[in-house]
């Protein structure tokens, strides 16, 4: 069945995608699990005596596409409980899956891992309640209702607009909304239909810059790739394995030059991204050994 009659039915489950969230949420204790043998956590984590940079590469590797994937499967399951209900189904089905977690879950959080992080620095094991570092883990519920309330707050005024439009199609004024709709249309496929998504992979990279690329706190980065995942649902192009390769290589380019060069090994990272995300090729068909990744770049087809 085509993608786009997929997405039209919306009794349809998305199995592949429940899996993908799967696998990424397992990956997440891989994550947390390397996280004491990364160069220089010392600032933030508890860190082991050791560490290493090959476990820092597969961090960064996973971190990477990890925390966008979760906002972009975010934005792409609204737009389905949207279209199949409602918007009011969809404020009150958040407000109930992510809102209670947060009343129930944020107290829980300072009740036990301020002392944890404690015993991980220093041993000493005392028992105390803190806020500080809140929201902890669930910053990534927070930043979704923020979602929530912004587009409860606004919902009405761009109704009001669509009622100005109808009104000015009424008076014999509607090639001004035929403007602004055209408009839309251009500018949603230039950020998000175009065959090289240049001006998206730009944007995201000046949006992620104040942060270096962490999205705990920046939830304007993380709209974005919550608005390509609204996107995403009913618009089968964006699903071509293409478009999200060319995307995947550009931001891992970026992240890496602009944020990660003096803790990743560069060779180790070129090598890691393109034997993952290329298909079809091996480091023996480049005639490469592990210890000489650099190679892939003289001697493999193009990335792209």
């Amino acid at each position: 069945m085509h993608l786009n009659s997929l997405a039209q039915d919306n009794s349809i489950r998305y199995h592949g995608l429940d899996a993908l969230r799967g696998m990424a949420m397992l990956l997440g204790i891989v994550l947390h699990a390397a996280l004491p043998y990364i160069p220089n956590v010392e600032a933030f984590w508890p860190a082991d005596e050791s560490s290493s940079h090959v476990i820092n590469t597969i961090f960064q590797f996973i971190h990477i596409w990890r925390m966008p994937l979760f906002f972009i499967l975010a934005g792409f399951f609204a737009n389905l409980i949207i279209s199949k209900k409602s918007w009011k189904s969809w404020w009150g089905n958040r407000f109930l899956r992510i809102g209670l977690p947060i009343i129930v879950f944020s107290p829980l959080m300072s009740l036990t891992l301020p002392w944890i992080f404690k015993y991980g620095n220093t041993g000493e094991f005392i028992f105390f309640y803190s806020d500080e570092g809140q929201p902890f883990h669930l910053w990534f519920l927070w930043q979704l209702m923020i979602f929530v309330i912004f587009t409860a707050i606004f919902r009405l005024p761009y109704l009001g607009g669509v009622e100005v439009v109808n009104g000015l199609n009424r008076i014999g004024l509607g090639f001004i909304g035929s403007v602004f709709r055209k408009s839309k249309s251009v500018l949603s496929g230039i950020l998000f239909r175009s065959r090289f998504p240049l001006v998206f992979i730009i944007l995201c990279s000046v949006i992620n810059l104040p942060t270096e690329g962490e999205l705990i706190l920046n939830p304007v980065g993380s709209g974005l790739y919550f608005a390509v995942g609204y996107s995403l649902y009913r618009n089968s192009s964006l699903f071509m394995f293409r478009f999200w390769k060319r995307i995947f290589y550009t931001l891992h380019f970026v992240r890496f030059f602009w944020f990660d060069s003096k803790t990743i090994d560069t060779k180790s990272y070129i090598l890691i991204c393109h034997i993952t995300f290329t298909k079809g090729y091996h480091p023996k068909r480049c005639g490469i050994r592990f210890a000489q990744p650099l190679s892939l770049i003289t001697n493999c087809p193009p990335l792209i």
